[in-house]
């Protein structure tokens, strides 16, 4: 089968990959033009290819959700990460754990959506640093900050003020 014929059928049906030849798998420009029919090419690109930094961080600037099938090794990237989060700050959930303790990833993705406080690390929404510039995106990240600043008299003041505004 043509490749073309492969990238008519992936449009109308993701998953035929798992059926094709491994050639298709390893081939860059291949995968590049699955990937812009829909992201999820590259979860059925090779290894090779998943680990490839350069490859994979041209994908994440056409889609930062690229992050999620990339491999391990790059989840754990900080360049990699960053580049997703500070596009949309929500693939923080695919990003390293590591990371997700890291405050310069940590502060780029909320900065980005407030809602990626939900994904951070504990120690991360402790900071409250990190939880003024969510809550700045978004009030209602402060429902995702830990449970230890519920009472704390600074989260109280903002919640306060998020309140007021809201009327």
């Amino acid at each position: 089968m043509k490749k073309e014929d492969i990238l008519k059928l992936f449009e109308k049906e993701p998953f035929v990959f798992q059926r094709f030849p491994w050639k298709y798998a390893t081939n860059k420009k291949f995968i590049k033009e699955a990937f812009v029919i829909d992201s999820r090419a590259l979860d059925y690109a090779s290894p090779d290819l998943k680990k490839d930094k350069e490859f994979v961080l041209e994908l994440i600037n056409e889609t930062p959700w690229a992050i999620q099938y990339a491999d391990d090794t790059l989840k754990n990237d900080k360049q990699v990460a960053l580049a997703a989060v500070k596009f949309d700050g929500q693939t923080l959930i695919y990003v390293g754990k590591n990371l997700k303790s890291n405050k310069e990833v940590v502060m780029a993705a909320v900065k980005s959506s407030g809602f990626a406080l939900k994904y951070a690390s504990d120690s991360m929404r402790k900071d409250k640093e990190i939880i003024m510039e969510a809550v700045k995106n978004l009030p209602h990240a402060l429902k995702y900050i830990h449970q230890s600043l519920k009472n704390d008299p600074d989260i109280l003041n903002i919640k306060k003020l998020v309140t007021e505004i809201k009327k």
